[in-house]
């Protein structure tokens, strides 16, 4: 086959063509940050791409929600803690006013602290959280429970995805938490007990 300087030229001219729509292409790519533009500028690339990009998206929206669950069950742990340390309190109450040697005027003063813990047990089972209450089951838009300690919200786990198809249960319910044993029984009976001067029933 012989070789014109006609071919040359044009195999010359289509290199160069084909040459600068590449370096066109890269200059864009610079340009824009972006690989690739449009889908015909890599079919597979874009399937790999789009495919990345949802992958990206659960990971983002399942850090939020390991977020989400820490900061609830932070919450949690502090409500927790203020319960123990009323507790704690009214057992040293209980302890003090079962002295059978104190006058009525002293048992009331035990009873009245002991009713102001009662008003912040109720404060601390009633925590929210982001404007949901943390120890109301799933229905955390109402106070679980009552000035009078009675519960209004229910045993249902909340739950949140933090993996594919990984879903995990961050909450404690009031039911399970203050009134297995009831917790705001145990305070009214004492405060109670300390009102009518029955010492004995506190021992």
């Amino acid at each position: 086959m012989r070789i014109t300087n006609s071919m040359l030229s044009a195999t010359f001219m289509r290199d160069l063509n084909q040459n600068l729509r590449n370096l066109a292409r890269k200059q864009h790519q610079l340009a824009t940050g972006r690989l690739i533009s449009r889908p015909s500028d890599d079919p597979v690339g874009i399937v790999h791409s789009l495919r990345l990009r949802s992958d990206l998206a659960d990971i983002e929206r399942y850090g939020k929600n390991v977020d989400h669950a820490l900061a609830w069950l932070s919450t949690t742990e502090t409500g927790l803690s203020q319960t123990c340390e009323l507790l704690q309190r009214a057992r040293e109450l209980a302890v003090y006013g079962a002295n059978s040697t104190l006058p009525q005027e002293s048992l009331d003063a035990l009873a009245k602290e002991v009713d102001q813990l009662l008003e912040q047990m109720v404060q601390v089972a009633n925590t929210s959280y982001a404007g949901q209450h943390v120890f109301a089951g799933t229905n955390t838009k109402t106070p679980p429970f009552t000035a009078t300690g009675d519960y209004q919200g229910n045993g249902q786990a909340k739950e949140t995805e933090v993996g594919a198809g990984l879903n995990f249960a961050y909450n404690l319910d009031g039911e399970t938490v203050f009134k297995q044993p009831d917790a705001f029984k145990a305070l009214q009976d004492l405060r109670d007990h300390l009102l009518s001067g029955d010492t004995g029933q506190i021992s």
